[in-house]
């Protein structure tokens, strides 16, 4: 049994093989951010202008977790673990004030790439509140 767990962690693909994919529909800076940074007063958190926040939103963690080795639902998304160990976390419904789809990065070995939160706004709504 315990050969079975080993092929399904090694058939798995890494975060590391999905980057190029994922950032194809938000871009990567070069300080390894996804997206811009929040104008909202005191937010430490990324954000991706779309006239589809939540299709989007869903289409960035179906690249980025690309044959994730493991899923678990939660409440409002789920979360995936990548067999490098970067946990993906995605919700439809963050808990934010504005309700916005979030994808959550929790990266592993990868240079380049930081850990990060994501939310998925309506296009011109980035403004300083």
């Amino acid at each position: 049994m315990g050969l079975i767990v080993s092929t399904a962690l090694v058939a798995g693909r890494s975060f590391f093989s999905n980057v190029e994919d994922a950032a194809d529909l938000v871009p990567l800076n070069q300080y390894g951010n996804f997206g811009s940074k929040s104008k909202k007063k005191g937010s430490k958190s990324r954000v991706f202008e779309a006239d589809s926040p939540a299709r989007t939103a869903y289409d960035f963690q179906s690249r980025a977790a690309r044959g994730y080795v493991s899923m678990t639902k939660i409440k409002w998304g789920q979360v995936m673990t990548m067999s490098d160990g970067t946990i993906i976390t995605y919700r439809m419904r963050s808990s934010s004030k504005d309700h916005t789809p979030v994808v959550e990065l929790q990266v592993h070995n990868m240079p380049g790439v930081r850990s990060q939160k994501i939310h998925f706004i309506p296009r011109g709504t980035n403004v300083r509140r």
